[in-house]
């Protein structure tokens, strides 16, 4: 119904709108997952994502205060999915819950510990570990605190339960000139190809799915990751391979022809492991 001076719905005629579901939605007395389920997808994307009219100071405001409204009620959404998914002992999910969570609060202790005994329950222990150094990252150059002492002790205990190992890893690489990451690529190719290894004890899924995007063999890439998060993974995976466990040897056939991208990454991982990553090029 249109004015000159307004708009607004016509009760008599039937609607139905995601927003006044998801806020009409009592979540506290939900005790349906399901139900729960089909509200978080009403959630994907932001409230009027990529709207923007010039000059309209107070429509912005109200953008941004419905947002905050929303965000809140995402995060009691997936509180209570949190809570659910754990008593049905339903990991996954509640993990892929976890996730959702850390990105609208990334400092959420009580969340980090969680999702790190769910990791050792489904015995991820590399995973859990590199969770809870990202962790420790986020909260003490963000936030400027140290996670506390329970969480730092649960990190010690990791530790120990992750076995040993003595690999001499060698692998053998090629370069395409121009082509960006094509040796970054091939180095995770020549690990896949390292028998008795297995490259998912040293990689977490977010950085699995970011090195995806160069490197078809390590599954689906369903986005397309910024450089700077691309080389932080590659870096991050070579970091966890020669952490005191294996020796990496590459050698690196038309070594002139690489790209600048990978040839500046392996100079700055041949100077953070010297003693265990050696590079040989021909």
């Amino acid at each position: 119904m249109i004015s000159k001076e307004e708009c607004w719905l016509n009760n008599m005629c039937p609607y139905w709108c995601d927003i006044c579901e998801i806020m009409e939605k009592n979540i506290a007395a939900a005790e349906d997952t399901k139900e729960l389920e089909q509200i978080w997808i009403l959630f994907a994307g932001e409230f009027l994502e990529n709207v923007f009219y010039p000059g309209c100071d107070d429509f912005e405001e109200l953008v941004s205060r419905q947002r905050y409204v929303l965000e809140n009620k995402k995060l009691k959404l997936l509180q209570q999915l949190i809570r659910m998914y754990s008593g049905q002992k339903a990991w996954d999910k509640c993990l892929q819950a976890l996730r959702d969570y850390e990105e609208l609060d990334p400092y959420d202790e009580e969340c980090a510990l969680l999702r790190i005994r769910i990791l050792l329950q489904l015995g991820s222990y590399r995973e859990a570990l590199q969770y809870y150094h990202d962790f420790y990252t986020k909260l003490t150059c963000d936030v400027g605190i140290e996670p506390s002492d329970s969480l730092k002790k649960l990190a010690e205990k990791i530790k120990h339960r992750i076995p040993k190992r003595q690999n001499d890893l060698r692998i053998r690489c090629d370069c395409i000139r121009g082509v960006p990451y094509f040796l970054m690529s091939d180095i995770i190719g020549g690990l896949l190809d390292c028998r008795g290894f297995n490259i998912s004890d040293y990689l977490t899924e977010e950085r699995r799915k970011d090195l995806a995007y160069i490197q078809f063999r390590l599954g689906e890439c369903r986005e397309t990751p910024p450089p700077v998060r691309i080389i932080n993974s590659f870096m991050e995976l070579i970091g966890n391979v020669c952490s005191g466990e294996n020796t990496l040897q590459i050698q690196i056939i038309n070594s002139s022809e690489a790209d600048q991208v990978s040839a500046e990454v392996l100079e700055k991982l041949e100077e953070r492991y010297p003693e265990i990553l050696l590079v040989e090029r021909k």
